[in-house]
């Protein structure tokens, strides 16, 4: 999944419908929004009490990754083992390197801890590549 993102007052002035369950990231108020395909930007009310962004920049060699590989870990205090997590993976270097229909995350959460694994197969790659891993971690009430 994509997370849409960008400053509050571009979002204000464009105040579009983001569609059911599109997020959209204040990337200034670290806050989020998410769509239900009905209301404007403005009349959408913001997730959670807070939003916090984490970002990992990690190297997949050229000769690709196995299942059950840790591909990330973030620790961080405002983890919760009950926080809202959306993980969106960007791939640097062409997306023509990797076989992107492989390109499957999973993710286990406990107090302060986030680790991300890849679920592939195998990866057809020609050469080492970066992927950013971006995390939104949203914290109820």
């Amino acid at each position: 999944m994509q997370v849409r993102r960008g400053d509050k007052a571009h979002a204000t002035l464009r105040d579009e419908k983001l569609r059911e369950g599109q997020p959209f990231y204040e990337m200034d108020t670290h806050r989020l929004k998410i769509g239900d395909g009905k209301s404007t930007y403005n009349q959408l009310p913001y997730v959670g009490a807070g939003t916090k962004y984490l970002k990992q920049t990690v190297t997949i060699p050229k000769e690709g990754l196995n299942p059950g590989y840790t591909v990330a870990t973030f620790n961080d205090d405002y983890i919760k083992e009950d926080s809202l997590i959306f993980i969106n993976p960007i791939l640097s270097g062409g997306t023509s390197y990797v076989d992107y229909a492989r390109l499957n995350l999973s993710a286990t959460q406990e107090a302060s801890k986030l680790t991300i694994f890849c679920n592939s197969s195998v990866w057809t790659i020609s050469r080492d590549i970066s992927l950013s891993i971006e995390v939104y971690i949203i914290n109820q009430g």
